[in-house]
């Protein structure tokens, strides 16, 4: 398939965001630290306050009006300090994976991170054996930190890798 011609803006409605990561979980509930269940569990305002709380920002990957991917940064902390944002929710649809998107993820959720200046680091993760996610969280100047058993929703055990950046030393470059 030739490249289609998709923009990378941020999303509307939480609605969007719950059919998307119900529409990940569910093509890969091996990827993800949560289950389908539980997405669909969540109440309107858990949703609400996930896409638009705290500073979280969720972008979606568009063809037309049809949204064929997503991705977020959200904030890890409550309170006053708030200084650790966590990157991840990240999903494109088959049929447009290979095209460079993932970079215009890391682009956008990166940029939003260092405009908030309450943040000073960005943490992320992913399962171990999840080849693309750890290569592109490197390329994009992630440091590992971590390699922890947890059990996954899937009834798994398994290593996740946890990774961290400093945005202070991006926002002086």
């Amino acid at each position: 398939m030739n490249a289609p011609n998709v923009q990378l803006q941020a999303m509307s409605n939480w609605e969007e965001l719950r059919r998307m990561r119900i529409r990940s979980l569910k093509l890969h509930p091996n990827l993800f630290s949560d289950s389908v269940e539980a997405a669909i569990d969540f109440t309107s305002s858990y949703w609400s306050e996930l896409a638009e709380g705290n500073g979280n920002k969720f972008f979606g990957l568009y063809d037309q009006q049809r949204c064929v991917g997503y991705t977020g940064i959200v904030n890890l902390e409550s309170g006053s300090l708030m200084q650790t944002a966590l990157i991840g929710y990240t999903f494109i649809e088959p049929e447009y994976r290979g095209n460079g998107y993932v970079n215009l993820f890391y682009e956008a959720r990166l940029k939003h991170a260092i405009s908030n200046l309450n943040w000073k680091t960005v943490v992320t993760d992913h399962r171990e054996g999840n080849e693309l996610s750890r290569k592109a969280i490197l390329r994009h100047g992630f440091v590992l930190t971590e390699r922890a058993v947890v059990d996954w929703p899937d009834g798994s055990q398994g290593y996740e890798l946890r990774y961290q950046l400093d945005l202070n030393t991006l926002r002086s470059r």
